[in-house]
């Protein structure tokens, strides 16, 4: 049996799930879509669109990484909450439960 994850991967973007589900797929991690369409998918979970954070609250999980753009690698392996940016526009954000640190915003 394979231990529980700890890690969830929120996709809220605008590009098909199918390049998220290829770019995330090798990472520990649960993969989450919040989208209102559906695609058939074995490794994604699809919720409704916009309560991703309210999913993460009541969840098991203990950090998650939402990605707002592909294309962009982006480290999730950090203990405080990091929002990631390029030229100003939200590429990822990365939440935890166990920090309750200020918000670091890093370029990239």
């Amino acid at each position: 049996m394979h231990p529980k994850r700890t890690t969830m991967i929120a996709y809220v973007g605008e590009e098909h799930p199918r390049l998220f589900e290829r770019q995330y797929t090798s990472r520990d991690a649960e993969l989450f879509v919040f989208r209102t369409k559906r695609y058939n998918s074995k490794r994604m979970i699809y919720k409704k669109k916009g309560t991703e954070r309210n999913f993460f609250e009541k969840s098991d999980f203990k950090n998650m990484l939402i990605v707002h753009r592909l294309h962009y690698s982006v480290p999730s392996l950090h203990s405080v909450p990091v929002i990631y940016k390029h030229n100003n526009k939200t590429i990822a954000e990365y939440m935890t439960k166990i920090s309750n640190q200020k918000i670091i915003n890093i370029f990239i």
